[in-house]
């Protein structure tokens, strides 16, 4: 069991306060209102010593508060303007990227019509310098390769069994106006000439 340490204490000495020494040694001589006087004054000392020790602090507190609230505001303000700047290089290259390719798709469009128009030429031109004599197809007619116009002659006069002939026109023995009345035409008169004037 451990020692009483009030052991041999009187009451009153067990729980008086024994050392106030900002009160004057004539401690019981005050009264309550005294006492109350002395303890405020006290705490506005020491109030006062505090205040004028870290007042500053304070302020200083008070001040690095603001300037990084203003610090702040500035790094936002900057990351707002380097994202526009940002976003306005990317449209600008974007836009350059655009151009050069337009311009380039230009070039290449003169450039590829300019081919087309040249081989255009190269055609027209050897298909002016060919000889319609001289170019020969296989006749159907005849089984043989001969002169595409002599084919073509062939071809044509297959068709001509209803013509009418020159002495068959001239037996008719029809006027102009005669012949104009029956509206015929010169690829019908080649070809049907006999059925529609004889009615053969």
């Amino acid at each position: 069991m451990f020692p009483n340490p009030y052991y041999g204490c009187s009451p009153f000495y067990t729980f008086a306060i024994q050392n106030f020494p900002f009160l004057e040694k004539d401690f019981d001589a005050l009264t309550d209102y005294q006492l109350m006087c002395k303890i405020f004054k006290y705490l506005d000392d020491k109030i006062k010593e505090v205040d004028d020790k870290y007042g500053g602090l304070f302020e200083t507190v008070e001040k690095i508060e603001g300037d990084f609230e203003t610090f702040k505001n500035e790094v936002n303000q900057t990351i707002e303007t380097f994202k526009t700047e940002v976003l306005q290089d990317v449209q600008t290259q974007m836009d350059s990227q655009y151009n050069r390719v337009l311009a380039l798709l230009n070039q290449y469009q003169v450039v590829f019509r300019a081919y087309v128009d040249s081989q255009i030429d190269v055609v027209n031109r050897r298909i002016d310098e060919i000889e319609v004599g001289a170019v020969n197809v296989y006749n159907p007619l005849t089984g043989l390769v001969e002169p595409i116009t002599k084919v073509i002659d062939d071809l044509y006069n297959q068709l001509r069994y209803n013509a009418i002939t020159c002495s068959e026109y001239d037996g008719l023995e029809l006027t102009a106006s005669q012949y104009d009345g029956y509206m015929i035409t010169a690829d019908n008169f080649d070809l049907n000439g006999k059925t529609i004037l004889m009615g053969n």
